[in-house]
């Protein structure tokens, strides 16, 4: 599990370098070494935000609020429910709580809107007729257990028994640890004998006639919502079976003590109210186009037949083959990641230092204080579009090759075969040429990914993607035979075959 975030000057930048204005006081108000906050957390939450369809799920007692129990008492965390309602009101996204409680108490006692789904009875309940339906060997059962763990702990002080749907619930908050002790395993041996499941859930013990069924109750809400992404945060071992489930750019947080398998453990409810409030934040940036970079800042590439954008940062974030007005290969523009891009960054975090076009030609030069990228379309036959980006420099860089055809409607594959990156299954031929680099793939199951880092104290690092081209592989782009440095010299650097810049 990731350690919390220590009081470095490097990670304190790196966590707070892209927050906006208002977080960035929010989490110098916070005191992030104790709550589990770590750079880590920050980008996968970041990813998170910008998933087509979010779902974000947590446990009730010991995670939105403080305590455990019945009373009206332990109402949510202010910061928390509002976070959540604020989430729950964003477009393509969703909130719910999934607890052990019975749906009714969980209704009454949370105060949650409609938009936020409640699910009870550690997923089994999602809505009331579920207590008027249960047959009458199981009301029999319930009836028994109550019957003997009243005779048995009733007598306890600090010891209360609920009657639920589904279960038996011996409440012990208030009791002292020899008594809950003793408690747990005489209800622990009264489930036994009468073959019900024995659920520790914070203070309180349920014997219920099911098991936890919190892992269904995620996957139900994900399929019936449409969600693409999930965050799941609880702190008790129902929780834990939710948490097993999730993959991908799903996020698991356990708000406490205890095992998990979650990646991020929070200090206690007031900390994850603060990722709530984080996590709305960044979504309705995204949502919102908030931190979008202008239109007016991005820089056009072309040859005549071909364009693409690229955004101050260096990240090709429109292209479409083979025309303007075909479908796209790179479309982060109009929906960000999930779009589609071509990036490339310093390993050494830094600011950029410029952009300009290159002697009056459409070449496109990025410069960063030890990395270099330089990219223009070249010259190529109908139907073909050839980008090329020169990387050079004295630093590192990190690549990151995203391609979705159009507009990301079109799944494949992505293989590494030599110096070359083959995009598998579209109709037209897309091969990244990257002589000399080591590309990692992955995939979410329909589209893939491809990163890679370089070290450009080794020399440039000429990267020439082609899409449409039948041909093997390109004779020489951008001067590849003498390290990149023959770009300046290719047709690509005039103006005969296309408009320059005025």
């Amino acid at each position: 599990m990731a350690t919390p975030l220590n009081q470095s000057v490097a990670d304190s930048a790196l966590l707070t370098r892209s927050l906006p204005l208002g977080l960035l006081r929010t989490f110098i108000q916070s005191d992030l070494a104790d709550e589990g906050f770590t750079p880590t957390l920050l980008a996968e939450l970041k990813v998170l935000a910008r998933v087509p369809g979010l779902l974000v799920a947590c446990n009730y007692g010991g995670t939105l609020c403080d305590a455990e129990g019945i009373s009206t008492e332990t109402l949510p965390l202010g910061s928390a429910a509002i976070a959540l309602r604020a989430l729950a009101a964003l477009p393509n996204t969703h909130a719910a709580v999934i607890s052990g409680r019975s749906l009714r108490d969980l209704a009454a006692v949370s105060r949650l809107p409609a938009e936020v789904h409640l699910i009870g009875s550690h997923g089994a309940e999602s809505d009331m007729a579920f207590a008027h339906v249960q047959d009458l060997a199981t009301e029999a059962t319930l009836h028994k257990v109550g019957t003997a763990l009243t005779e048995a702990v009733g007598f306890q002080e600090g010891i209360w028994i609920e009657r639920k749907p589904v279960a038996v619930s011996v409440h012990t908050r208030p009791a002292s640890p020899a008594v809950v002790q003793v408690v747990t395993e005489t209800a622990r041996e009264i489930a036994k004998a009468h073959g019900l499941f024995f659920i520790v859930d914070g203070s309180v013990l349920d014997l219920s006639v099911i098991e936890p069924a919190k892992a269904d109750a995620l996957e139900n809400l994900r399929s019936r919502l449409g969600a693409s992404a999930a965050l799941y945060a609880g702190d008790a071992y129902s929780d834990e079976l939710a948490i097993a489930t999730l993959r991908g750019p799903d996020l698991g947080l356990r708000v406490g003590k205890g095992e998990t398998r979650a990646s991020h453990r929070l200090r206690d409810p007031e900390s994850f109210a603060r990722v709530l409030a984080l996590l709305f934040e960044l979504r309705r940036a995204w949502l919102f186009g908030e931190d979008a970079v202008g239109l007016e800042r991005h820089t056009m590439i072309g040859n005549g037949s071909s364009t693409a954008l690229v955004t101050p940062d260096a990240k090709v974030c429109w292209m479409s083959h083979p025309l303007p007005d075909s479908a796209s290969l790179f479309a982060h523009i109009l929906g960000g990641d999930a779009a589609g891009h071509f990036s490339v960054e310093p390993l050494k975090s830094s600011q950029v230092l410029g952009q300009r076009y290159v002697d009056s030609t459409m070449i496109v030069e990025t410069r960063w204080a030890d990395v270099t990228v330089t990219d223009y379309l070249e010259p190529a036959p109908d139907g073909i579009t050839s980008l090329v980006r020169v990387l050079s420099g004295t630093g590192g860089a990190k690549i990151v090759f995203a391609p979705r055809p159009d507009y990301a409607n079109a799944p494949f594959s992505m293989e590494a075969r030599r110096d070359e990156l083959h995009v598998v299954g579209t109709s037209d031929p897309i091969i990244l040429f990257a002589p000399g680099v080591s590309f990692t793939i992955t995939s979410d199951g329909l589209h893939a990914t491809a990163t890679a880092s370089v070290n450009l104290q080794d020399g440039p690092v000429v990267l020439n993607l082609r899409c449409g081209d039948t041909e093997p592989a390109p004779a020489d782009p951008g001067g590849r035979r003498n390290g990149g440095r023959g770009w300046r010299s290719t047709p690509a650097a005039g103006c005969r075959n296309w408009s320059c810049p005025r």
